[in-house]
């Protein structure tokens, strides 16, 4: 199947992923799907606990993930952090249909986003290619790079759904946004480093900073690289907000040790890829030695990739603070 590459990163924000690596690893050109740019990021399922976790940071970047998969996040023994996610199982998930988000779409259905779904692509539409259901868009939606710049004496101001910003040729004065020693004016997309890297906002009177309103932390699709369907962990690089592969139990790296080696803590959580299990801070063997996976908040595997290899105090750090 020739699958259109799917970009719905509004502004042109999107990441050009690594080569596949092997049969049994998909490795995709991820998009990044951003939600209504009218909302927060203060989502249900990045929202913190409690006040009492305020300043407290979880690993949300190595679970985005479970968020398209339409998982929500559990927490046991006070944890400010999920210690575990609830996911959708696949074989209650209908076989006509897709999901995004935890949301079901019929064949034919186009994408909606936003807090009343007034939002959306009608020409991404659900579509059965006899595998499995899935989202096709044309090349070009949501792209607005190739616009022409605003004409002498207009402006690009934002619409409420995110979209192309339409132009405006009146006396008003476009309203501009300052962050880290940058400037933007009212309907240019903002990007961030650092802790915010992976936060996007288009500038607008009332932008406040990255986590403000008019601001969507990056939401990752489902069109290759995140399968609801699938049994294969996704994988995540340092410098990628969504998974640029995923790992799948027949990769010849993984050693064959399909069951764990010791008893279930945490209340009997385990993370499952395919036939090989692992308790809660136990690891998924593996022969390379760029790829770390651990079982920290089931029921999936938190797998990273680094450019070169680790040791085993480094790859322990990289993993963030749930690591075991």
């Amino acid at each position: 199947m020739n699958t259109l590459w799917l970009h719905l990163l509004l502004g042109a924000l999107f990441y050009a992923h690594a080569k596949a690596q092997g049969h049994s690893r998909s490795s995709v050109q991820e998009p990044v799907l951003p939600t209504s740019l009218s909302t927060t990021t203060s989502s249900p399922f990045f929202a913190t606990k409690s006040n009492e976790c305020e300043g407290v940071k979880c690993i949300w970047k190595l679970w985005v993930h479970y968020e398209t998969k339409g998982c929500t996040p559990e927490y046991t023994n006070g944890s400010c952090c999920p210690t575990h996610f609830k996911c959708p199982r696949p074989e209650d998930l209908s076989p006509d249909k897709c999901y995004l988000f935890g949301k079901a779409y019929n064949l034919g259905d186009g994408i909606q986003y936003g807090e009343d779904e007034t939002c959306g692509w009608p020409d991404c539409n659900c579509y059965d290619f006899g595998r499995s259901p899935q989202f096709e868009c044309p090349q070009d939606v949501g792209l607005c790079w190739n616009r022409k710049l605003p004409s002498p004496g207009c402006w690009h101001k934002s619409n409420p759904c995110g979209g192309c910003p339409d132009e405006v040729c009146d006396d008003s004065i476009p309203h501009i946004c300052s962050w880290n020693n940058k400037t933007y004016e009212e309907g240019q997309y903002m990007s961030f480093d650092g802790e915010h890297a992976c936060q996007y906002c288009r500038c607008n009177k009332n932008f406040t900073g990255p986590t403000g309103e008019g601001c969507s932390r990056s939401k990752c699709g489902m069109f290759s690289g995140i399968d609801v369907r699938s049994d294969c962990a996704s994988v995540y690089r340092d410098d990628e907000c969504c998974p640029s592969e995923s790992l799948c139990d027949n990769d010849p790296n993984i050693q064959a040790v399909p069951t764990s080696s010791r008893e279930s803590g945490d209340g009997g959580l385990t993370c499952t890829l395919g036939k090989f299990t692992r308790s809660v801070g136990e690891r998924l063997e593996n022969d390379d030695c760029r790829i770390n996976c651990t079982c920290l908040t089931p029921p999936e595997f938190t797998c990273v990739q680094t450019n070169t290899c680790l040791t085993e105090k480094e790859s322990t750090t990289e993993l963030g603070p749930l690591a075991p």
